[in-house]
């Protein structure tokens, strides 16, 4: 440019005035610039669903299923909250959650949807049961 932009000074750099006018304009072209680049490359809002899961069910259930989901409602993009605790439903919590109860069939100011039916059965490894007493009734599982 035929003029200093920079004073080289003892372990610091300092602009020169054309380099404070040239960093001016500089700044609002590059903001110019990046404001024009997201308004060419934002994507349509995504609708965002809240869910809250169980540890256990979400790593079982859940998350293998969100890639087929993704697939068939890419409009929607799955936030999840895993946190075993019941949940308020409060404006700032998520609008849904996925619970497991043997018993419970609803919950305080909430609407419940039994998904599926569970069945529970006992497994032990080989070693453990041969290192125990013999199983013949189910309450032999005490000394499990």
């Amino acid at each position: 440019l035929g003029r200093p932009l920079f004073l080289r000074l003892h372990r610091r750099v300092e602009l020169t005035d054309a380099g404070h006018r040239l960093l001016g304009r500089l700044v609002r072209s590059f903001d110019d610039i990046d404001r024009v680049l997201s308004e060419l490359t934002a994507s349509p809002a995504q609708a965002v669903a809240r869910v809250s899961v169980e540890p256990s069910l979400a790593a079982v259930w859940l998350v293998p299923r969100l890639n087929r989901f993704r697939q068939l409602r890419p409009d929607i993009d799955v936030s999840l909250e895993v946190d075993p605790r019941p949940i308020e439903f409060r404006s700032d919590q998520p609008e849904l959650a996925l619970r497991f109860s043997a018993h419970a069939t609803s919950w305080p100011r909430s609407e419940a949807e039994r998904l599926a039916s569970t069945v529970d059965s006992p497994v032990l490894s080989p070693a453990l049961l041969a290192a125990g007493p013999p199983l013949e009734k189910p309450i032999d599982l005490r000394h499990y």
